[in-house]
Protein backbone atom coordinates (compact mmCIF):
# COMPACT_ATOMS: atom_id res chain seq x y z
CA UNK A 1 0.00 0.00 0.00
CA UNK A 2 1.51 3.26 -0.79
CA UNK A 3 0.44 6.98 -1.89
CA UNK A 4 0.49 7.21 -5.49
CA UNK A 5 -0.24 10.91 -5.93
CA UNK A 6 -0.75 13.76 -4.08
CA UNK A 7 -1.03 17.30 -5.38
CA UNK A 8 -2.77 20.43 -4.41
CA UNK A 9 -5.64 21.77 -7.03
CA UNK A 10 -8.17 23.69 -6.96
CA UNK A 11 -10.87 21.60 -6.85
CA UNK A 12 -10.93 16.87 -6.45
CA UNK A 13 -13.99 15.41 -5.94
CA UNK A 14 -14.00 11.31 -5.37
CA UNK A 15 -16.84 9.81 -6.85
CA UNK A 16 -17.71 6.06 -7.97
CA UNK A 17 -14.11 5.05 -7.43
CA UNK A 18 -12.49 8.05 -9.62
CA UNK A 19 -10.89 11.41 -8.94
CA UNK A 20 -12.20 14.48 -10.53
CA UNK A 21 -9.21 17.03 -10.74
CA UNK A 22 -9.24 20.77 -11.65
CA UNK A 23 -6.25 23.11 -11.80
CA UNK A 24 -4.12 20.29 -10.52
CA UNK A 25 -0.41 21.76 -9.47
CA UNK A 26 -1.10 24.47 -7.98
CA UNK A 27 2.04 26.34 -5.33
CA UNK A 28 1.60 29.56 -4.65
CA UNK A 29 -1.59 31.17 -3.29
CA UNK A 30 -2.01 35.20 -3.38
CA UNK A 31 -3.67 35.96 -0.42
CA UNK A 32 -5.83 39.46 -0.41
CA UNK A 33 -5.57 39.47 3.69
CA UNK A 34 -4.30 37.37 6.69
CA UNK A 35 -5.39 35.64 8.25
CA UNK A 36 -7.28 33.98 4.93
CA UNK A 37 -8.90 30.75 4.13
CA UNK A 38 -6.91 28.27 1.35
CA UNK A 39 -9.10 27.94 -1.29
CA UNK A 40 -8.51 24.54 -2.80
CA UNK A 41 -8.39 20.77 -2.14
CA UNK A 42 -5.79 17.79 -1.68
CA UNK A 43 -6.07 15.30 -4.46
CA UNK A 44 -4.76 11.87 -3.12
CA UNK A 45 -4.99 8.25 -4.92
CA UNK A 46 -3.83 5.60 -2.48
CA UNK A 47 -2.89 2.04 -4.29
CA UNK A 48 -3.66 -0.58 -2.39
CA UNK A 49 -2.65 -4.48 -3.57
CA UNK A 50 -4.76 -7.17 -3.91
CA UNK A 51 -3.13 -9.06 -0.94
CA UNK A 52 -3.49 -5.75 1.00
CA UNK A 53 -7.69 -5.52 0.56
CA UNK A 54 -8.39 -6.93 3.60
CA UNK A 55 -6.51 -4.40 5.56
CA UNK A 56 -8.05 -1.66 7.53
CA UNK A 57 -6.00 1.64 6.92
CA UNK A 58 -5.43 5.08 8.13
CA UNK A 59 -4.56 8.36 6.17
CA UNK A 60 -3.46 11.39 8.26
CA UNK A 61 -3.21 15.23 7.00
CA UNK A 62 -1.12 17.33 8.59
CA UNK A 63 -0.47 20.82 7.62
CA UNK A 64 2.72 22.81 8.45
CA UNK A 65 3.47 26.32 8.47
CA UNK A 66 7.49 25.69 7.57
CA UNK A 67 9.33 22.72 5.79
CA UNK A 68 8.36 19.28 6.93
CA UNK A 69 7.23 18.02 9.42
CA UNK A 70 10.21 20.38 11.16
CA UNK A 71 7.76 23.55 10.69
CA UNK A 72 4.74 24.40 13.56
CA UNK A 73 1.84 22.52 12.80
CA UNK A 74 -1.63 24.28 12.13
CA UNK A 75 -3.98 21.04 12.10
CA UNK A 76 -5.18 17.85 10.77
CA UNK A 77 -7.49 15.35 9.30
CA UNK A 78 -7.36 11.84 9.84
CA UNK A 79 -9.91 9.40 7.54
CA UNK A 80 -10.43 5.20 8.47
CA UNK A 81 -10.66 2.84 5.84
CA UNK A 82 -12.38 -0.19 6.63
CA UNK A 83 -11.66 -3.11 4.93
CA UNK A 84 -14.23 -4.57 2.56
CA UNK A 85 -15.13 -1.47 1.24
CA UNK A 86 -15.86 -1.50 -2.31
CA UNK A 87 -13.03 -1.08 -4.64
CA UNK A 88 -12.39 -1.75 -8.59
CA UNK A 89 -10.92 -5.49 -8.38
CA UNK A 90 -9.14 -7.19 -10.79
CA UNK A 91 -7.02 -10.24 -9.15
CA UNK A 92 -3.57 -9.69 -10.13
CA UNK A 93 -3.74 -5.63 -10.29
CA UNK A 94 -3.59 -2.54 -7.24
CA UNK A 95 -6.67 -1.24 -6.79
CA UNK A 96 -7.15 2.66 -6.39
CA UNK A 97 -8.53 4.30 -3.80
CA UNK A 98 -9.40 7.96 -4.78
CA UNK A 99 -9.59 10.86 -1.81
CA UNK A 100 -10.29 14.35 -2.56
CA UNK A 101 -9.93 16.63 0.87
CA UNK A 102 -11.40 20.13 0.77
CA UNK A 103 -9.02 22.24 2.58
CA UNK A 104 -11.53 25.57 3.00
CA UNK A 105 -11.28 24.90 6.88
CA UNK A 106 -7.71 25.28 6.84
CA UNK A 107 -7.00 29.06 7.86
CA UNK A 108 -3.48 30.43 6.49
CA UNK A 109 -1.90 32.68 9.19
CA UNK A 110 1.11 33.44 7.93
CA UNK A 111 3.14 34.22 4.14
CA UNK A 112 5.69 31.54 3.55
CA UNK A 113 6.08 28.29 2.95
CA UNK A 114 3.57 25.65 4.40
CA UNK A 115 3.82 21.42 3.58
CA UNK A 116 1.24 19.28 3.55
CA UNK A 117 2.04 15.82 4.87
CA UNK A 118 -0.07 13.20 3.92
CA UNK A 119 0.35 9.83 5.85
CA UNK A 120 -0.73 6.31 5.14
CA UNK A 121 -0.68 3.32 7.96
CA UNK A 122 2.79 1.02 7.43
CA UNK A 123 3.75 3.47 4.09
CA UNK A 124 6.10 6.39 3.65
CA UNK A 125 4.91 10.01 3.63
CA UNK A 126 4.29 12.41 0.97
CA UNK A 127 4.94 15.91 1.11
CA UNK A 128 3.30 18.76 -0.96
CA UNK A 129 4.43 22.43 -0.24
CA UNK A 130 2.85 25.48 -1.00
CA UNK A 131 3.76 29.04 -0.52
CA UNK A 132 1.21 31.71 0.89
CA UNK A 133 1.84 35.26 0.03
CA UNK A 134 -0.22 38.88 0.35
CA UNK A 135 -1.47 40.59 -2.76
CA UNK A 136 -4.27 40.12 -5.31
CA UNK A 137 -5.26 37.33 -7.00
CA UNK A 138 -3.91 37.64 -11.31
CA UNK A 139 -7.12 36.51 -11.79
CA UNK A 140 -8.91 38.99 -10.89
Amino acid sequence: MRIAAALLADAAVARDGTLTVVNAGVNLFQLPELPSMLHASLAVMVEVEPDQREQDFTVLVDFYIGSGDTGKRLSGVRAEWEAGTSLVLFDDLPSFLPLGIDLANLIITDEGLHTIRVSLSGAESVYVSFRAMLGSDQSE
